[in-house]
């Protein structure tokens, strides 16, 4: 697997936000099971350079660089489903939109959608 740092500057980013804090085992386990997956990442039988990690213990990012193989529909689908499998194993959301997540004084705070006019006047 690549690091982030060896992909194209222009690579293909997905971001996934748990709905809560992973604890280190889990982290080291999913950071286990990203870098399986993105090593052995197809599209249309070609590989994909690709990488993944964890942030923060709440954000699993998975970056393609395209410059040689592009993401089919077909690849990113077998990503969206390896992120179900993880939801399924570890017991978690990664797949819901509506949780904002921000830094506040090095503290990463959530806030859901719906509240984010009353996030805006505090």
């Amino acid at each position: 697997m690549k690091t982030f740092a060896e992909l194209s500057p222009l690579a293909r980013v997905w971001i996934y936000q748990s709905d809560r804090d992973l604890n280190a085992e889990e982290v080291s386990q999913i950071r286990l099971l990203s870098a399986a997956f993105v090593s052995n990442w197809t599209a249309h039988g070609s590989m994909l350079n690709a990488s993944a990690d964890v942030f923060f213990n709440r954000f699993l990012v998975i970056a393609a660089d395209e410059s040689q193989v592009l993401a089919s529909g077909c690849s990113i689908d077998k990503s969206v489903g390896f992120i179900k499998d993880l939801e399924k194993h570890f017991n978690l959301s990664l797949l819901d939109r509506l949780h904002i997540a921000y830094l506040e004084n090095e503290e990463l705070k959530t806030f859901k959608l719906p509240e984010l006019s009353e996030q805006i006047q505090q």
